[in-house]
């Protein structure tokens, strides 16, 4: 392989994040209103492809930022700077019984680096259950489909033969399992996500194409701003009360 071909299929791999941007990083558990929460994501891609294996590092992380606009609400979006790529979701928990909690995520993202662009979206189910104030652990289920748009360059022929396969409409579904460590305001959320691409319009014009996998590794970190301020509104609120009662 050329030196050049080397280093732009290194770079394609990174920048393929739009579809394979670090997973679910979701708990089910949505912020109240007036909260809201910063995150970086850090993750590790390998992808199978017939009998090779590509490991992806993700170096830049994710920056995510949502904010609580409504009781078991919230909505928000992330930038992937390392693959030119943004995605807005919303989240909306349906479920909250003890300590058990459902939620939809959706999301759509965007990206245009380099011999790949175009546009994905994804709907993931997301179960949370604590086991502790401190402990839980997060699942999740999803699927999705991507529209990308890989252009051949005859003096990156190597670059292309990975990238061809994210181009056209390829339907992709997946799910997600980690633990959860949290305190008051800052939480860490480790997961693996295994991904299946299983069909493509461009496996019509290609008859090499055939599905493929990806796994990812991700480690999320966040911290939620506006808690503490309401705590000391519910105590304040109780001293309030209690004088009252007096």
């Amino acid at each position: 392989m050329k030196g050049k071909s080397a280093v732009l299929l290194l770079f394609v791999g990174m920048f393929l994040n739009g579809c394979l941007m670090a997973g679910n990083y979701h708990s089910a558990k949505t912020l109240e209103p007036r909260e809201s929460s910063f995150g970086m994501t850090f993750s590790l891609n390998e992808i199978s492809i017939s009998d090779h294996r590509y490991t992806v590092p993700n170096v830049i992380p994710e920056l995510a930022y949502h904010v609580g606009v409504a009781k078991n609400w919230e909505v928000g979006g992330r930038v992937a700077i390392g693959s030119l790529g943004i995605e807005m979701d919303t989240k909306y928990r349906f479920l909250h019984q003890g300590n058990l909690h459902l939620a939809v995520a959706p999301a759509a993202a965007y990206q245009a680096i380099f011999v790949v662009r175009g546009v994905s979206v994804r709907l993931p189910l997301i179960l949370s259950y604590d086991l502790t104030d401190n402990f839980g652990f997060n699942a999740s289920v999803l699927g999705g489909f991507s529209v990308y748009d890989a252009e051949k360059d005859n003096d990156y022929d190597n670059s292309y033969d990975y990238a061809r396969y994210f181009n056209g409409q390829t339907i992709f579904y997946g799910a997600s399992f980690g633990p959860e460590l949290r305190g008051s305001v800052f939480f860490v959320r480790p997961a693996v996500e295994f991904i299946r691409y299983q069909t493509s319009t461009e496996s019509d014009n290609d008859p090499n194409w055939e599905p493929f996998n990806s796994i990812n590794f991700l480690v999320h970190f966040g911290w939620v701003f506006g808690r503490e301020k309401q705590q000391l509104d519910r105590i304040e609120n109780k001293l309030d009360k209690s004088l009252e009662q007096q």
